[in-house]
């Protein structure tokens, strides 16, 4: 499916989870909607042990191709 990896936002001086998708997923329209939707879901949710979803984030070749979780 994909990876999550623990990186830290240098802006707010806070570690994030970044998650991404495998390449071979990244092109199907049906799974990047799903993987859209998981983002907003997750975003509704407020708990100490959940990880914020601060934003969600097309690689820029994705966007160039129109396409949008």
């Amino acid at each position: 499916m994909g990876t999550v990896n623990l990186a830290e936002h240098i802006l707010l001086n806070r570690q994030r989870a970044l998650k991404f998708i495998s390449s071979e997923l990244s092109q199907a329209p049906r799974f990047l909607k799903r993987f859209g939707h998981e983002a907003r879901a997750a975003y509704q949710l407020h708990h100490p042990n959940i990880v914020e979803v601060p934003d969600e984030n097309l690689h820029p070749e994705q966007a160039s191709n129109g396409r949008r979780a």
